[in-house]
């Protein structure tokens, strides 16, 4: 059974770290032929389905042994995957995946790079690491994360010495990670409260804020825009302005837009622009009608 070694790199570090490995085990076969892994595989993580997944998922000809796979994988962006191994990420999160369990004949070792100088660290490779085990796979080795911001090198050698021994023994029948069962309890726990703390947010966000009726709304128009809001909506000064709730107010967003608001007349004056008047011809009104925009945040909808 031949090991497969799979990376998703943003920079290119893991991706030499994965083709190093690769080589140097290629040339150990050469003093070493019969070593537990007579042939190597590296590829892209984005290439599983064509490369990897089929024989992953068959069972090995001895009931005790399982396939090798190491990953190494960086943290781009915003806690995102690498392009190169977005689709795989992807396809470890769907729930279709799950009930396959098709890392259950095989046992793995992650590598994770990453920047602690960034909010998060290492998303990407704890994230294969906790689902690639819920997935059906058995750990030889806790995931490893590496640290630019200290010095990769100082995770990344002796994870790569001694990485593929560990991952022999488990192939061949051995006890996985003595820590795996704490470490997935932990990532579990994590998770667990991760979607927790999701779903408080989207129940927070979903659930109406009330709109206090007790706070006197002035008969007397405090401003220009009040007036201008009373005269739209043809309400008398004495009249209260309407409240709105919650929930028929548009999603806010973190971009802007801008809302204006257009007089009756604008399509008619549009009319004499196409038949040569210019904007210079309309008689206007000196009020805050022909100034008044309005820029909020918003979901993109425009007002007139």
């Amino acid at each position: 059974m031949k090991v497969y070694i799979l990376y998703g790199s943003a920079t290119g570090n893991a991706e030499h770290m994965a083709k190093d490995l690769a080589a140097s085990y290629q040339t150990a076969l050469q003093s070493s032929p019969t070593a537990y892994f007579p042939s190597v595989t590296c590829c892209p993580l984005n290439d599983y389905k064509k490369k990897c997944l089929d024989v992953w998922s068959a069972p090995p000809a001895s009931p005790a042994a399982k396939h090798g796979v190491l990953f190494l994988c960086s943290t781009t962006g915003n806690a995102d995957a690498p392009e190169n191994a977005d689709r795989f990420v992807r396809w470890l999160k769907r729930k279709s995946t799950e009930p396959t369990r098709p890392f259950r004949h095989c046992a793995y070792a992650v590598l994770g790079l990453g920047d602690s100088n960034y909010d998060v660290f290492c998303a990407v490779g704890k994230l294969i690491d906790r689902k690639v085990g819920e997935l059906g796979g058995t750990r030889a080795r806790s995931v490893a994360c590496a640290d630019e911001a200290t010095g990769l090198e100082e995770v990344v050698e002796p994870w790569v010495t001694g990485v593929l021994d560990d991952l022999a023994r488990v192939c061949g029948g051995g006890l996985g990670a003595t820590d795996s069962a704490s470490t997935t309890s932990a990532s579990a726990s994590a998770a667990a409260e991760e979607d927790s703390s999701a779903a408080e947010e989207k129940k927070m966000d979903d659930e109406p804020r009330p709109i206090s009726t007790q706070t006197p709304i002035p008969t007397t128009p405090s401003s220009e825009g009040v007036a201008t809001l009373r005269k739209h909506l043809g309400l008398a000064p004495q009249d209260p302005l309407p409240a709105v709730p919650h929930s028929c107010l548009p999603a806010m967003t973190s971009h802007l837009s801008s809302c204006e608001f257009v007089r009756d007349d604008d399509d008619d004056h549009d009319d004499d622009i196409a038949n040569g008047a210019t904007r210079s011809d309309r008689p206007r009104e000196n009020s805050v009608e022909d100034h008044l925009t309005e820029t909020s945040g918003s979901s993109g909808c425009h007002f007139t």
